[in-house]
């Protein structure tokens, strides 16, 4: 049996094709359940996401076949995480950075558009930098080792234990991208931050936001210049204040 299937000229994948036909023909009237849409999104996944084929398969049945609200609702959002971009955003936070359980906010179309911002750092590039600066720079009594090792009554000097702390909390939160309209989102309450004095020129820095809910008092940004990597900092902000 060949494993595609052309419909209009366009490769699917026939196994997902033929589950979903399945489902259909059990239960015709009522269209593809939550639980069956989640069966399908488990068939596409592929050595742990889902490949361009399987994607463009699953957003063939999303838009073809009648299926619960609450279905199209969760595999809509599933086939949003699981383009290019968003794998690779996976692959460096879970494998490089080694943050199983961190989540992220992160726009494919904002990566394109700040990735031909004269960017000589790549985006990917920059998480990476930014997820080790936000872990280990000491150089500051802003950075989040800094406020985690007051918070929890914690010996800044134990450098080992505060780093394994710190993971931990890194490792619970959420990782965000600045977009370029950062202040008017912000201001608009569409951006989950507050608006700060920001020193450096967006333009020359790739910036992020970190969340950690063990902290939530607080909320910390990092900066990787486009240009050179090691150019890469943080800082921690009390909410409703100054830096901490």
């Amino acid at each position: 049996m060949q494993q595609y299937r052309t419909v209009n000229g366009i490769l699917y994948e026939r196994k997902l094709l033929e589950a979903a036909d399945k489902m259909m023909g059990v239960r015709s009237k009522n269209g593809i359940s939550l639980r069956e849409a989640k069966r399908l999104y488990v068939i596409a996944l592929d050595h742990g996401f889902v490949t361009e084929i399987e994607r463009r398969t699953l957003e063939h049945i999303l838009g073809n076949y009648k299926m619960d609200d609450d279905a199209k609702v969760w595999l809509g959002g599933r086939i949003g995480q699981e383009t290019p971009m968003q794998r690779a955003i996976k692959r460096t936070i879970r494998e490089a950075a080694d943050y199983p359980n961190l989540q992220w906010v992160i726009d494919d179309a904002e990566v394109d558009a700040q990735q031909a911002m004269n960017a000589e750092v790549p985006f990917l590039n920059a998480l990476f930098e930014v997820l080790h600066s936000f872990l280990h720079q000491m150089e500051s009594s802003y950075s989040p080792r800094d406020i985690l090792s007051e918070e929890m009554g914690l010996d800044l000097e134990d450098r080992e234990l505060i780093t394994a702390y710190m993971r931990e909390k890194i490792d619970a939160g959420t990782i965000y991208l600045f977009p370029r309209d950062h202040k008017l989102a912000i201001s608009k309450g569409e951006f989950p931050f507050q608006m700060q004095d920001f020193t450096n020129d967006f333009k020359e820095y790739w910036m992020f936001g970190l969340k950690m809910p063990d902290l939530p008092n607080y909320e910390f940004t990092g900066y990787v210049n486009r240009e050179d990597a090691h150019d890469t900092y943080n800082e921690g902000w009390a909410i409703g204040g100054q830096p901490a």
